[in-house]
């Protein structure tokens, strides 16, 4: 079967590397990141997130937590991002749990490879490169923040959205604005740097310009 010309078949070996490669974590039924802060924290607001929404139930306030607490300003709970909120309506908690964190990963090392395959017209080191992201301290070090994964897993898509010019600042909107409803605010800050700096780094010729005249209008001004 011929696929898509945008669909390259590294992208399947990819998301087979990163099955086999975390298959440890989630053999036998266990989760992904079975360390605290899922089990405590993150698989629970979660679920109780999904079901207030299948129940149609308000979301301002839950009433499980200690004496009760707010939910929907509590960040962490991501209530408007939809992923989640997908995967935790459909599948039994421990499994959305592990399919979000494969799915973010995925999403990370798909975008990474595009990217890289952009820059250097070589599939060989952008699948290298995706899988050496996908399978280290990136993420391997953040399993037990699912939040911070499914917030940084958006980086290589936005680096790889300011490489293509076709309605750079929808792209860019709409994907801020979902990693933003992640629920990591430091995760989102370091992506929006990381791309500020990316662009910067491959626009330097037109960035120079604008900073000479920033520091000549600077000078004009306290002389």
């Amino acid at each position: 079967m011929k696929l898509p010309h945008f669909l390259h078949r590294e992208v399947f070996y990819l998301i087979g590397i990163i099955l086999l490669g975390y298959l440890y974590f989630y053999l036998g039924g266990n989760f992904i990141g079975d360390f605290g802060d899922p089990i405590g924290q993150t698989i629970p607001n979660k679920t109780l997130l999904a079901e207030f929404y299948n129940k149609k139930l308000n979301i301002l306030w839950n009433p499980l937590n200690f004496l009760g607490m707010p939910f929907l300003a509590d960040l962490q709970v991501g209530a408007f991002y939809f992923p989640d909120i997908f995967f935790f309506s459909i599948f039994p908690p421990f499994l959305a749990h592990n399919i979000s964190v494969l799915f973010h990963i995925s999403l990370a090392a798909i975008s990474c490879y595009y990217l890289l395959y952009k820059l250097c017209k070589e599939k060989l080191p952008a699948i290298t490169g995706a899988s050496i992201l996908a399978l280290t301290g990136t993420f391997l070090s953040k399993l037990v923040f699912l939040n911070f994964i499914a917030t940084l897993a958006y980086t290589p898509l936005l680096l790889l959205f300011t490489e293509h010019k076709d309605k750079l600042g929808i792209k860019i909107f709409l994907t801020t604005l979902i990693m933003l409803s992640a629920g990591h605010p430091v995760a989102a800050f370091y992506t929006i740097l990381v791309t500020a700096t990316f662009v910067l780094y491959r626009n330097w010729g037109k960035a120079k310009i604008i900073f000479e005249i920033a520091y000549l209008m600077l000078c004009s001004l306290l002389s």
